[in-house]
């Protein structure tokens, strides 16, 4: 069956009007969804990407987050010296302590957000994959000092390398900026564990983080650190704790993303039917010819149904033209899970993509059904009697 697609396909860039609306109309819903599905991307690689496979971290049974979990003194010893945790070359285990902890930080922009601390030890950096300091140097143990992540350089005044910070009544000097590569940790301050228990009058870590010496045997020692009475601890591999972390967020955000989309792709299918329609309209003479000269109703419906996809195409393509320039720009947002503000950057990736073209192409199919439903039924003796 042919198909007179090089009219229809000719009629696109002839009809220049008509086809600069409805392609700007069908841009403009294609780029909100590619904005807020780059901003659910890239939280989610902030969150996802973090972490090793190798490491585990050590919570509460129970706890969600390091931020509700609690480790006694007892059970860090006992925990540090199972025959689970890897050794280093001196025969020391690979594990530390920590603390985590929301507090209350003026922003540089005005107002105050929740920042995750981290109170870790002389391990806290080796122990994580990826992990530099950017400038300066560690803090030093037993002193008020911190290291910063670089995504909350300019974010939170102060944070530079010899500056100072204020934290729950005290004053802290900037040792360091710490680089993560984007991952979870660039969002965090990073402080001495036993400073930071004396400061926050708690006596119990929150986590503890270990090298495992057989990463694959990590569910078999999950079920056992679960089972013993000692302990109730719970593990689970740092990647995957923090992919955790990303759920429920990132659901709403796509979501959002979607129901926004949904929102202009409907006004932007009612601008292409009526566009699509008015162009019918004024075409009744060339559509008769086409049925005139042998063209089926059904090519016909076709070849104008192909039209009204190549329009969306293109409004897809420049609304993910649109949406790119974001790429790569930081912001932040609040973690539902640790109520602390989270720092990452807009990505547009592949399957942003290839979903921003699947609602452009819906849009087309949709917005052009009926359009060429009536082209296909226009009758070739009252459409050449337009003459």
């Amino acid at each position: 069956m042919a198909i007179p697609l090089t009219y229809n396909l000719r009629s696109v860039f002839v009809r220049k009007g008509a086809t600069v609306l409805t392609v700007t109309a069908i841009a403009f819903a294609v780029a909100v969804l590619v904005l807020v599905l780059a901003l659910a991307r890239g939280f989610e690689e902030a969150l996802a990407g973090t972490g090793s496979d190798a490491n585990a971290i050590l919570l509460r049974s129970g706890a969600t987050s390091e931020g509700v979990s609690s480790l006694t003194r007892d059970q860090a010893r006992i925990l540090a010296v199972d025959e689970f945790v890897m050794r280093d070359q001196d025969g020391e285990p690979l594990a530390q302590a920590e603390v985590y902890a929301a507090f209350s930080i003026e922003r540089s922009d005005g107002g105050r957000t929740n920042i995750p601390v981290r109170g870790t030890g002389p391990r806290g950096l080796a122990l994580r994959e990826g992990l530099r300091l950017a400038e300066g140097r560690m803090f030093v143990p037993g002193r008020f000092e911190l290291v910063a992540g670089q995504a909350l350089v300019g974010r939170v005044p102060g944070l530079v390398v010899g500056g100072d910070v204020e934290l729950s009544g005290y004053t802290w000097r900037v040792a360091g900026i710490l680089d993560a590569q984007g991952q979870a940790y660039d969002s965090e301050l990073w402080i001495d564990v036993e400073v930071f228990l004396r400061v926050i009058d708690r006596p119990a870590f929150s986590t503890m983080i270990v090298r495992l010496a057989e990463p694959q045997r990590l569910a078999a020692i999950d079920a056992e650190l679960s089972a013993d009475p000692r302990l109730t601890v719970q593990a689970k591999s740092e990647r995957q704790y923090f992919a955790e972390q990303a759920g429920a967020l990132s659901i709403v955000l796509k979501a959002l993303a979607w129901f926004l989309a949904a929102i202009m792709g409907t006004g932007a299918v009612f601008g292409a039917t009526n566009t699509l329609l008015a162009s019918v309209a004024m075409r009744t003479h060339e559509i008769g010819t086409l049925l005139a000269i042998g063209f089926s109703p059904r090519a016909v419906f076709l070849g104008f149904l192909s039209e009204a996809v190549v329009l969306a195409l293109l409004g897809g393509v420049l609304g993910v033209v649109l949406g790119w320039q974001c790429n790569g720009l930081a912001t932040g947002t609040t973690n539902w899970t640790t109520f602390t503000e989270q720092s990452f950057a807009f990505r547009v990736t592949g399957d942003v993509v290839v979903q921003a073209l699947v609602l452009a192409l819906l849009i087309g199919v949709v917005g052009g059904a009926l359009p060429a439903r009536r082209a296909s039924r226009l009758p070739p003796s009252a459409a050449l009697r337009t003459l």
